[in-house]
């Protein structure tokens, strides 16, 4: 942990040298890269389900269809992929959670998606 704090404050000094001669908007983006590489960096040696022991990496499957339900104690997140042909989705993950913690999800998700159209500009809405 002493060292993840040492590299923590080495990427504050550089970040805050970048930001006196950025004058683009490039900033932004270099200090989002670096928080989410000191994230990965943190949650190294963490185990968790799904994870190929032998590469120690977290699986990672492509959603576009979701469904949500909940009930008194607690919410069903279901993510899968609904095809081209529109017909049949395939659920392939679902995530039980409680009522605060999917509170605490859907802040830190509407945070995340502030953070990308400030960088990235507006996300444009499938209709």
């Amino acid at each position: 942990m002493r060292e993840q704090r040492r590299a923590l404050s080495t990427l504050v000094v550089r970040l805050q040298r970048l930001s006196a001669v950025d004058d683009r908007g490039c900033l932004r983006y270099l200090q989002n890269a670096a928080v989410s590489e000191l994230r990965r960096s943190l949650m190294l040696g963490k185990g968790y389900e799904g994870e190929d022991s032998t590469r120690g990496e977290i699986e990672g499957k492509y959603a576009n269809y979701f469904q949500l339900g909940h009930n008194a104690f607690e919410f069903l997140l279901d993510f899968g992929q609904l095809y081209s042909d529109g017909k049949q989705e395939r659920i392939h993950t679902r995530i039980v959670t409680s009522p605060p913690y999917a509170k605490e999800l859907l802040k830190v998700l509407m945070e995340s998606v502030e953070q990308y159209e400030q960088n990235f500009g507006p996300i444009k809405q499938n209709e």
